[in-house]
């Protein structure tokens, strides 16, 4: 008499990606798209499968049983917030009463682009000056946002020439 049986074993994994990537620099403001690319990475057919966010983004799957191999992408969006974010998805599915479940995190930057300047007129700003003194105009300008600013070029309405010592400024650098 011989006896056999099948080793079951369920398992599976998830890719996490936002905007199609892991890390990328997004605008703060703009859409973003987290997929969550869940295989099943087992021997035996899951059900019950659930897709859950831990920062509470709503996520939608298209199918909840997964063969063998098989492969599906789950979604959820949301909007970028300034600096640095982190998610996580955690994929949960079912095998005869046993939970399986698999995890993985993805970020981004959110970036804010962002720049202040300030004129005053022989140091001050709206002063009375006589008539032919010099006048000299002074042009503070400062990073106010979270990356840093390229090609900064400053120029006068009333067609002064500007010069400027530098044309990068790292967030919260002043020149």
């Amino acid at each position: 008499d011989t006896s056999s049986y099948f080793g079951a074993a369920a398992s599976m994994t998830v890719d996490k990606r936002t905007n199609g990537s892991d890390g990328p620099q997004i605008a703060v403001g703009a859409a973003i798209t987290w997929t969550y690319l869940v295989t099943n990475t087992g021997n035996v057919a899951v059900d019950q499968l659930t897709v859950v966010d831990d920062k509470g983004v709503v996520v939608s799957c298209p199918k909840t049983t997964l063969a063998v191999g098989e492969a599906i992408t789950c979604t959820g969006t949301g909007v970028a917030a300034v600096g640095s974010y982190e998610n996580k998805g955690t994929a949960r599915a079912n095998f005869l009463g046993t939970v399986v479940s698999a995890e993985d995190a993805s970020n981004y930057f959110g970036v804010l682009s962002s720049i202040s300047i300030a004129k005053t007129t022989n140091g001050t700003d709206g002063g009375t000056i006589i008539t032919l003194t010099p006048i000299q105009w002074q042009y503070l300008v400062t990073n106010t946002g979270n990356i840093a600013l390229n090609n900064i070029v400053v120029t006068d309405d009333k067609g002064v020439v500007v010069t400027c010592p530098l044309t990068t400024l790292d967030p919260g650098n002043s020149m």
